[in-house]
């Protein structure tokens, strides 16, 4: 590959105790819990908002924060939900039965983000691209990023990546490693939202039918007509968020690679022909979705799996079927090991629904450790 040499000199505008890189609910979680212990806290998100997938891709809904007996969720995390639930931006989950699945409103989820940040004390940047990371003897010096200014250093005593794809990691010299054994990866998915859905029709076909929210069957009939022009086998369904609205984490894109320009590129684009696919899917075949609008698709493709640091531990599914603690555990979790596959196939859907549904799911009060160590 032919290479150039840049030489610039680059500003460092600010120096602080903690930069945290990537505005998600990780680094939100991160950059606040830093500040309320009294460090400088710097928290970079390329977005116009922080919340990642739970705001810029419209993935409007927290799962499984309970097993069933308790509710496994503590720290900031719980304190947002509480949020939410305050400001009637959820549904009612007094109990840990309910915590099960959260559906809520995106955009109060970002007034949330914005002021429990601004409250801590953690000063934000948006409109911030991650560009480069220097180091030396095994530790990052400084970051620069790409900001409506220019280019600008920043200098930390901590550096945190939370960017979702170990963007910053892969820049510091940190192994990291991609998809499967053959390098396959979990295919991704662009969200939409709808909205003018008449949910007690919807709901009673699915009972008149014996459907799920999969719509398998009506997705066959859709295919063999040529109203799709592929054959999906793994299909979501649409979550109530609202009165009438409902988001889609419906349509995998197959084959992407997000691990690079030109392929995420190519998959957001695949995204929104799919996304608008299943809007005429939704109107011709599904009761109650008749009259309704395709208002938006997610500005994120929600990516399922890019690149994985490699901690100093590895939590393998041997941990998730002992159930398995850690003395350095940081964290408890119960969610059924939910791999989509990476090609549209009848017997990897089979397998995943297999392993979904039946052999890596948990009863109630069951949940396994995340050490710190994978971290």
């Amino acid at each position: 590959m032919d290479t150039i040499s840049i030489q610039r000199q680059v500003p460092v505008v600010r120096e602080c105790d903690v930069l945290v890189a990537g505005g998600g609910p990780a680094g939100v979680a991160a950059a606040v819990a830093c500040a309320r212990c009294g460090a400088s806290v710097i928290l970079v998100e390329q977005n116009g908002m922080l919340g990642g997938m739970g705001t810029a891709g419209l993935v409007n809904v927290f799962v499984s924060m309970t097993d069933g007996e308790h509710v496994l969720m503590g720290g900031v995390g719980r304190e947002i939900v509480e949020q939410l639930k305050a400001m009637d931006a959820t549904n009612i989950f007094d109990t840990p039965d309910n915590w099960d699945m959260l559906p809520f409103d995106g955009e109060i989820l970002k007034e949330i983000y914005d002021d429990i940040t601004e409250k801590s004390g953690v000063e934000t940047w948006l409109y911030t691209k991650l560009t480069a990371a220097e180091s030396a003897g095994g530790r990052i010096t400084s970051v620069v990023f790409c900001a409506p200014e220019g280019l600008v250093a920043v200098r930390a005593k901590i550096y945190i990546d939370t960017t979702g794809d170990a963007v910053l990691s892969v820049m510091a010299g940190v192994p990291c490693e991609l998809g499967g054994e053959k390098g396959e990866t979990q295919a991704p998915t662009l969200v939409a939202r709808y909205t003018g859905i008449d949910f007690d029709r919807f709901y009673a076909m699915l009972e008149r039918t014996g459907e799920t929210y999969e719509m398998q069957e009506f997705v066959r009939r859709a295919y063999e007509a040529g109203d799709l022009s592929y054959r999906e086998y793994h299909v979501p369904g649409a979550i109530r968020v609202g009165d009438h609205t409902a988001v889609a984490n419906i349509g995998h894109v197959y084959g992407a690679d997000c691990s690079t320009a030109r392929g995420l590129t190519d998959a957001t684009v695949r995204g929104r022909r799919i996304a608008r696919e299943f809007y005429r899917f939704f109107k011709k075949y599904i009761e109650g979705f008749e009259a309704c609008d395709l208002v938006a698709t997610g500005s994120m493709l929600g990516i399922r799996e890019t690149r994985r640091v490699r901690g100093e531990y590895r939590l393998g599914v041997d941990d998730f079927l002992a159930r398995r603690s850690f003395p350095d555990d940081i964290g408890r979790y119960n969610y059924a090991v939910d791999v989509h596959q990476s090609v549209s196939d009848p017997e990897a859907f089979r397998r995943f629904s297999q392993e979904f549904n039946v052999d890596f799911k948990y009863g109630k009060g069951e949940s396994y450790g995340i050490p710190y160590r994978c971290l």
